[in-house]
């Protein structure tokens, strides 16, 4: 068990295909509305949320982010990255995952 963890929370891919796999199963959103890698504008750099999700397929702005993390989380860094990531999309909620711990915000 501890090696599957361990093993899961190294591969990003199958975090985000993990994460992708619960948005549409439990929260209901389709394959339409999740985008991955898109760019928003952060100060005047360009940065890539990891999953964006939009109400309706022409929305500019995602209603909720989701960062994906590679092994335990680092707090505070994460929870600053996502909070400073809603801001600059204005994005209402958000969501930390590292393909085994889930946390909303």
């Amino acid at each position: 068990m501890i090696e599957k963890r361990n093993k899961m929370m190294r591969e990003p891919v199958k975090i985000t295909k993990t994460a992708i796999q619960t948005l549409k199963k439990k929260y209901g959103y389709t394959d339409r509305q999740i985008r991955t890698d898109h760019v928003i504008r952060v100060n005047i750099q360009n940065q890539n949320l990891d999953i964006a999700i939009f109400s309706n397929d022409d929305d500019k702005f995602p209603k909720v982010i989701g960062e994906i993390k590679i092994g335990d989380f680092v707090f505070p860094f994460a929870e600053y990255q996502l909070e400073k990531y809603m801001n600059n999309s204005n994005a209402k909620y958000g969501f930390l995952t590292n393909g085994v711990d889930w946390i909303n915000y």
